[in-house]
């Protein structure tokens, strides 16, 4: 990484907060908009957490990325009861990473110099999300999406058509959301290709959410923390496993870390 990029890193964290084998930044959703200049944007959730215990790499991409900051509420809520470093405040005013791009979204969209693209969802997915974006901002904001083919990223002829076109928008910010660890892991290896990109988010669902093609918690459930029973109701066939079998056993793992038992089984976890 440039001497510029470490030195942005050591202005713009100034509240880390170590969960597990990583550590995220515990702002409020004002204070990470203002922050949000020139790198990427992670927003680590339970299932981040899980698999962060097994993939190595996705471990690697955490420790090299600009903005990790704290995702939903059980996160939140536990590293606030087990006395981990987030504050009260934090978890009353939390926000998930869909929030977070939606705020930004409403912020840089109707007014200012940024372009987003998006990358992400299956068929037409992509080409909705755009039309409904820029639709609600007023302008096109949003100048281009591309829902990739399968086997991307492994198919390098569509990632050279993907990267291509993002290069061809002009666009300064990408929203990638294939979901964790694809979408880290690959903005993490291709971010440095495409220089004119100032910001790249992490988005999971958002685009999904935005085109309409899954529905989005009540209000109601985001406030009571059950946004994420909502989608294990709406998909249970595909999320049971990852909520009831990989996500459970992170609550584990946090209170061992407030008991000073907790080890990485990775590679070691590492202060930005």
């Amino acid at each position: 990484m440039s001497e510029p990029a470490l030195l942005h890193r050591e202005i713009a964290f100034l509240r880390p907060v170590r969960l597990l084998n990583i550590e995220v930044d515990d702002l409020g959703m004002e204070e990470a908009l203002d922050r949000l200049e020139r790198g990427a944007v992670f927003t680590p959730n339970m299932d981040h957490l899980a698999q962060l215990q097994q993939d190595a790499d996705f471990v690697a991409a955490y420790r090299r990325v600009e903005y990790p900051i704290c995702d939903g509420s059980i996160v939140r809520l536990l590293g606030w009861l087990f006395g981990l470093g987030i504050s009260r405040e934090s978890f009353r005013g939390r926000f998930t990473g869909t929030d977070l791009f939606e705020a930004y979204v409403a912020r840089h969209g109707p007014t200012g110099p940024e372009r987003l693209f998006i990358v992400g969802g299956i068929g037409d997915t992509a080409r909705k999300a755009v039309e409904a974006i820029n639709a609600r901002v007023g302008r096109d904001f949003v100048v281009g999406g591309i829902s990739p083919a399968m086997g991307f990223p492994a198919d390098g002829t569509e990632e050279t058509r993907v990267l291509e076109a993002i290069a061809a928008s002009g666009a300064t910010v990408v929203a990638v959301g294939l979901g964790a660890p694809k979408q880290e892991k690959w903005i993490d290896a291709v971010r440095d290709r495409l220089p004119s990109v100032k910001l790249w988010f992490a988005v999971g669902s958002a685009i999904d959410f935005n085109a309409g093609t899954k529905p989005r918690a009540p209000r109601w459930m985001q406030r009571l923390c059950a946004e994420w029973l909502f989608r294990l109701l709406s998909e249970p066939r595909r999320l049971w496993r990852r909520y009831l079998l990989r996500d459970v056993p992170v609550a584990l793992l946090l209170l061992r870390q407030r008991l000073g038992l907790y080890r990485p089984v990775t590679t070691a976890w590492s202060s930005r």
